[in-house]
């Protein structure tokens, strides 16, 4: 059935007279700010099905999409290959490992939170963080340590990106051979080496740390791993990575407006 500009009422009725699929297919011109990963005209196929699991949704538009892909020869063209099944994230996990909903994961590089082994360490800055709510992430860069300057990471463009996303600073160690340097100096040695273990890191790598709500972090460092990656061309251009996002939350918190909106 192709019924355009259908009211969400009549959408209703279809549904509940018996029919278990409905779909539009419309040409849609957007009436918004335009953002760069928005196209300003587009075709939209919308469709609603009664009753339906989630798995099947998600199933049904991966078959969509192979079958599009198909007819339009995406893979002779463009070289795309679909993974079947999709990857599936929820949106926790999404911000938990990459600081974003809608991650590229066509790198690792992958977040870790380490609030548990600095809750109660002597280092003030975080613990005071800490004991106001927010969380300790970081960012372990392989070999990054003689990849960026002292200059570039206190001064120069990392530092500076970091600003960009609303950080006060970046705290960063580098991983030398002779041992962990001074900001880890308030752990004891079993925290040390749990540090290091849950980083995955070792001699020469570079770690960036984010301290504040976990909304801030994710955003500074979401904004540091697309950054880097491109940098030390860890990014497969001619890749694709598709994947689903689920389980949204209802609502967020807006720190401007002071509530949930």
């Amino acid at each position: 059935m192709l019924c355009p500009k259908v009211p969400q009422l009549f959408k209703q009725m279809l549904m509940v007279s018996g029919f278990d699929k409905y779909y539009q297919i419309a040409r849609c011109f957007r009436d918004e700010d335009l953002r760069a990963d928005r196209q300003p005209e587009f075709t939209q196929c919308d469709m609603e099905l009664a009753f339906t699991p989630l798995e099947d949704m998600l199933s049904l538009n991966e078959e969509l999409i192979r079958k599009v892909r198909n007819i339009l020869r995406f893979l002779d063209i463009k070289g795309v290959e679909l993974p079947n099944p999709f990857l599936r994230l929820t949106y926790a996990e999404a911000m938990n490992r990459y600081g974003s909903d809608r991650p590229d994961t066509r790198f690792d590089l992958e977040l870790k939170d380490v609030s548990d082994i600095f809750s109660y360490s002597s280092f003030k800055v975080f613990t005071d963080a800490l004991n106001n709510g927010g969380i300790i992430k970081v960012l372990c860069i392989p070999s990054g340590a003689k990849a960026f300057s002292n200059t570039a990471l206190k001064k120069g463009d990392i530092v500076s990106e970091a600003i960009k996303s609303g950080a006060k600073g970046l705290p960063f160690l580098k991983i030398q051979e002779d041992g962990v340097p001074v900001l880890t100096s308030s752990l004891d040695p079993a925290k040390k080496e749990l540090f290091l273990k849950r980083c995955e890191a070792g001699s020469g790598d570079l770690i960036l740390f984010a301290v504040d709500p976990a909304s801030s972090v994710n955003k500074t460092l979401d904004r540091l791993r697309l950054y880097v990656a491109n940098m030390l061309g860890l990014v497969d251009h001619s890749k694709h990575s598709i994947l689903w996002v689920t389980d949204f939350p209802m609502f967020e918190w807006n720190d401007s407006e002071q509530r949930l909106a």
